[in-house]
């Protein structure tokens, strides 16, 4: 018995005769190596019933069921037999593949489709490297010069793998990598991936799929690690075959100066991969594997420095869109601003300087030093690792602006009390104001500190040099 699920039921409508030839035409294109010989003898079941199933397969049912053929628009994993069954599972794409002719004649959005079908995601985004990134000057300055000699048609950007602490980063460099080569990102729905009842083939489709496209992509699969999970456990068949299949795709694309997609893979925890399939990791798939750890003194300091920046887009952001409100009358929504926004009309200050008097300039080093001074004791990193995550050091960098923005409302309720001198007060770590705000922040050292403290000593298992420090690792490093 066999189950061939067609994507594009158009597919299986017509008489036998042309349903044959049709499913022959496209058996030949999508699986080459299938012998196809049943097709001739076949007795063809569009969608029948759980009902019309559970009689065909029966005891007294009068079908050759050698000869049975369920053409259908789902797998057989979604009728009555759920996880287990009897038949032979075929998955026909179409000739429109991930499309179907009456979704394209309908004009459904093809982003849509791509999530439902292939289960990914993909995105424009607008972050750069150099916008967006601070703290780990050695990757960009080694991400650049790749990018550098892929403009020499010089391949060395096929695929990067990111391990290391959570938060340290990972997928938002990616992110900003995509930004910043012009790239689309494409971001890979793992549990619904490994739900599919032949993820392997998906992969094919996948890689397939974007290589066919005239945009460049870069695929991202964050905590590759759960691939073994959704698989059933470590170990598990599917896992070892989903990993078998990725590893031939990315042999594909490594050193194809044509290729079209970049693989970016990210895992919190590598012992799995390295137990049950450390071939994945060797040289000659990827082009650079990472390790990220948090950020050490210097690196800190300049993270908070660049969320320092960005708080002042925020601030001239929330004050034009405001103003436009005001402009248009919602005053009722802004009744706080409006009074500096009358000063504004009537052209006493620009609308920039009274962003300024909201935007606070913090001391990076008074806040360092705090955070230091509170939290140092509790580091589970090296030393001279800084406590916070980068996504931590950004949300104590915008609660103290969000907060500074109240309190300058509060005090301020009168517009002829807004001085130009609280556009640059800087707090210092005594002010009661920091210590509300930064101490609010639990760093994520001390609340996962047996899972940090995990991660970071597989990193001295397979960094090659001094694990205190971010190094290129490589499995033949392992001690």
């Amino acid at each position: 018995m066999k189950w061939i699920q067609g994507f594009d039921f158009y597919t299986f409508l017509g008489e036998d005769e042309d349903i044959k030839t049709k499913i022959t035409t496209l058996l030949k294109k999508e699986h080459p190596e299938m012998n196809i010989d049943f097709i001739e003898s076949a007795i063809f079941e569009l969608e029948p019933s759980n009902k019309r199933l559970r009689k065909m397969i029966s005891i007294k049912s009068k079908i050759n069921l050698e000869n049975l053929v369920v053409l259908s628009s789902r797998p057989p994993t979604q009728t009555y037999f759920k996880e287990y069954h009897p038949f032979v599972f075929i998955q026909l794409n179409g000739e429109h593949f991930p499309y179907t002719r009456e979704e394209l004649a309908l004009n459904i959005s093809k982003d849509k489709i791509i999530k439902e079908k292939l289960g990914l995601t993909i995105l424009s985004t607008n972050k750069t490297l150099k916008k967006d990134m601070a703290g780990a000057d050695w990757l960009m300055k080694d991400t650049l010069e790749m990018l550098e000699l892929e403009t020499y048609s010089l391949d060395s950007f096929s695929g990067l793998f990111f391990f290391g602490t959570a938060g340290a980063g990972k997928t938002h460099f990616a992110e900003a990598l995509a930004g910043t080569t012009g790239r689309r990102l494409v971001l890979f729905d793992l549990p619904y991936f490994m739900s599919l009842p032949n993820p392997t083939k998906t992969i094919d489709d996948i890689f397939n799929f974007l290589q066919e496209q005239d945009e460049k992509y870069l695929l991202l699969i964050d905590e590759i690690e759960k691939m073994f999970e959704f698989g059933g456990g470590s170990g598990s068949l599917v896992a070892k075959n989903v990993f078998g299949k990725l590893l031939t795709r990315l042999n594909m694309i490594y050193g194809d100066v044509n290729n079209k997609i970049t693989f970016v893979a990210t895992a919190n925890n590598i012992t799995d991969i390295m137990v049950n399939s450390p071939e994945f990791l060797r040289r000659g798939r990827f082009n650079r594997l990472y390790f990220l750890d948090y950020p050490d003194e210097e690196g800190s300091k300049s993270i908070f420095e660049l969320y320092k920046m960005k708080n002042k887009d925020r601030v001239e952001r929330m004050m034009q869109t405001n103003y436009t409100k005001y402009k248009n009358g919602n005053s009722q929504e802004i009744k706080k601003l409006i009074p500096y926004f009358n000063e504004v009309s009537k052209g006493t200050y620009s609308l920039e300087e009274l962003s300024q008097f909201f935007y606070i300039d913090f001391s990076i080093f008074s806040i360092y030093t705090f955070i230091e001074s509170k939290y140092g004791k509790h580091k589970v990193s090296d030393a001279d690792k800084f406590v916070y995550s980068p996504p931590e050091i950004r949300a104590v960098s915008e609660e103290l602006q969000n907060q500074a923005f109240l309190r300058v409302l509060d005090e301020n309720q009168e517009y002829e009390k807004l001085v130009p001198e609280m556009g640059s007060k800087r707090f210092q770590t005594d002010d009661k104001f920091v210590l509300e705000v930064i101490g609010s922040i639990v760093p994520l050292q001390i609340s996962a500190r047996d899972g940090i403290s995990k991660q970071i000593s597989q990193s001295k298992t397979y960094l090659g040099k001094d694990s205190a420090s971010v190094q290129q690792f490589t499995t033949s490093s392992s001690k």
